[in-house]
């Protein structure tokens, strides 16, 4: 998966699909879903040093709000930040849900077969908002 956002921007906010794949494989209910923490961590791939280290992103049932469970369309989401944007690279980003649902209590990062690569990329202006 690849994402790209522009120096300095906050927008886009980073979206991964939790699959039906994923729901199935790990036998994930909406539960356990619904009663998770979810963060995000960010790596420069140039010198493998944390840019991002287990900041809180969210989980999301679909842009429209419906609980479409049965075609696996929960979004793990991350907000970027206008420091996390500072500087232009290649990055490795994932998730980590932490279960806290009392019987199944556990923890799953994602992507856990692929990478999410993030190109920050170079911009030619900067606003400040007054």
């Amino acid at each position: 998966m690849n994402f790209y956002i522009k120096k300095n921007s906050t927008l886009p906010v980073l979206k991964y699909e939790i699959t039906k794949d994923i729901i199935n494989e790990y036998s994930l209910t909406h539960e356990m879903i619904m009663g998770c923490a979810v963060t995000f961590s960010m790596i420069n791939k140039e010198n493998n040093s944390f840019v991002i280290a287990n900041k809180p992103g969210d989980i999301v049932i679909n842009e429209d709000g419906q609980n479409i469970m049965n075609q696996g369309k929960y979004l793990l989401c991350y907000k970027f930040s206008e420091l996390d944007t500072k500087k232009t690279g290649y990055y490795h980003g994932e998730f980590k849900v932490d279960f806290i649902y009392p019987e199944n209590c556990g923890k799953l990062t994602l992507p856990n077969n692929e990478n999410i690569n993030i190109f920050i990329t170079d911009s030619i202006t900067k606003t400040t908002l007054v």
